[in-house]
């Protein structure tokens, strides 16, 4: 009994799923070396970064497989989508990475580090950046410096911490005050910025939800979300 999760699903090979699907419906599973079948009453979570429906398609993963585990299906957009969740969960990470020990902070400078990263590699690469800034800081304060990120990979914001601001929609530039709270700051600057690049994309798509989201490297439903959340419609946009 208890849960079994499964990670990278989507990485599973075609041979062997037969096998995993043999397992969910029949509920029993053999030994390594034995020969007799036991009964298991477990929960399975599966979590994969690939786009399964698209998979199932092409032929590389079984149909029934695919809906047998797809009961409830919860997307989780991936971390340059909500990067102002990225303190959040580095804090999370902190905490978990200290244990029984003192959870050290992020100054302001880490943070804005942290926010401006498109992080290709997700929450994995957020935890290992911390845990080597853990070992690297040499007070109770990681600093953008202890992070030790490469500034020449991916950004996400790289306007950020500069000033003055000026939005992609050609308006006068935004004078960037710094005594604001983060979410204050991030509503005022960040969000026109966005719904500016997103009225960009799927006007330039015609209105194809598609072809916007693999412009934006996203998936389609994280887009839809993001539409929503501007008061935005893909149908607005076509000819």
């Amino acid at each position: 009994e208890g849960t079994v999760f499964l990670d990278e699903i989507g990485e599973l090979p075609l041979e062997l799923q037969p096998k995993l699907l043999r397992v969910l419906e029949r509920k029993e599973v053999k030994r390594l070396g034995s020969t007799k079948l036991q009964e298991i009453d477990v929960r399975v979570v599966a979590a994969t970064h690939r786009d399964l429906p698209t998979m199932v398609k092409e032929g590389t993963f079984r149909e029934d497989l695919y809906y047998r585990l797809a009961e409830v299906v919860v997307e989780l957009p991936p971390l340059r989508d909500r990067l102002g969740d990225v303190p959040v969960i580095a804090q999370r990470i902190l905490g978990d990475v200290a244990g029984d020990g003192p959870v050290p902070d992020l100054s302001e400078d880490a943070v804005a580090s942290l926010s401006r990263r498109a992080w290709p590699g997700n929450v994995r690469e957020l935890r290992n950046v911390l845990k080597r800034a853990v070992v690297l800081a040499a007070g109770p304060v990681i600093t953008a410096k202890d992070l030790s990120l490469d500034t020449s990979g991916p950004l996400k914001n790289p306007s950020i911490g500069t000033s003055p601001v000026s939005p992609a929609s050609g308006e006068a530039p935004l004078e960037v005050a710094d005594d604001l709270p983060i979410k204050e700051a991030r509503d005022r600057w960040v969000a026109p910025m966005e719904r500016e690049y997103l009225m960009r994309i799927v006007k330039r798509s015609g209105g194809d939800l598609d072809k916007a989201a693999e412009e934006a490297g996203i998936h389609r439903k994280s887009l839809e979300r993001l539409l929503r959340q501007h008061g935005l419609k893909a149908a607005d946009f076509r000819d």
